[in-house]
């Protein structure tokens, strides 16, 4: 599977991307099926409804490193029938998924940060906002002096996350701490997509190495 072979193959990927910077990407409209695809994919996380996620598995679909394929392993792994409304699966694979598809040749991925990380960084340790004007703190608390301003910036991670922060330094060499919710590893989930016999399937939905 294709997907598997792309996922393995770590940080493989084509630079789009100023060395400083990874400002978001979204092809899923080059294809109108997948983005139909996609928003009816959405529609079901929303909703959380297993009715309308179930169909859209691959039956080989991977859910981890490690743990097995397939849709009974997929469902156990994200507890889909013992506790459904408690899944992690919703909010994680709709994050993912809003930040943007690139498109990989056969496939797309989701979130971009996965596909146009800058291969020049370490994957392990560094991190990409994800959003604009964030604003670099002193210290990590809401209201804490501003040092700074990010605007899709790949930066250095230095701890790992503490209380919802980040502490991480800048290609300036400029310190501080930024939200959890403002910064994204490239080896966080990310979910592939491929279209088999005519219709999308969700293959993989991992995260690590």
């Amino acid at each position: 599977m294709r997907s598997l072979a792309f996922a393995i193959g770590l940080l493989a990927f084509a630079l789009t991307a100023d060395a400083d910077s990874l400002r978001p990407v979204d092809q899923a409209q080059s294809e109108p099926s997948f983005a139909a695809f996609r928003w009816r994919l959405l529609k079901g996380l929303e909703k959380k409804d297993t009715a309308v996620l179930f169909p859209l598995l691959d039956p080989g679909i991977r859910a981890s490193f490690g743990a097995g394929d397939g849709v009974k392993t997929f469902r156990q792994y994200w507890k889909l029938d013992t506790a459904p409304a408690t899944s992690g699966l919703w909010s994680e694979l709709t994050t993912a998924i809003r930040l943007g598809s690139t498109r990989e040749e056969d496939e797309f991925v989701a979130p971009y940060v996965f596909t146009r990380f800058p291969k020049d960084r370490d994957a392990f340790t560094h991190a990409a906002v994800i959003k604009p004007a964030v604003k670099l703190r002193k210290l990590p608390k809401a209201g804490a002096t501003i040092v700074g301003t990010l605007d899709y910036e790949v930066v250095q991670l230095l701890t790992p996350v503490k209380n919802g922060w980040y502490r991480v330094r800048t290609d300036a060499g400029k310190q501080g701490w930024l939200p959890q919710a403002d910064v994204r590893s490239p080896l966080d989930y990310r979910a592939f997509f491929e279209k088999k016999n005519g219709r999308w399937f969700l293959t993989a939905f991992v995260k690590g190495d």
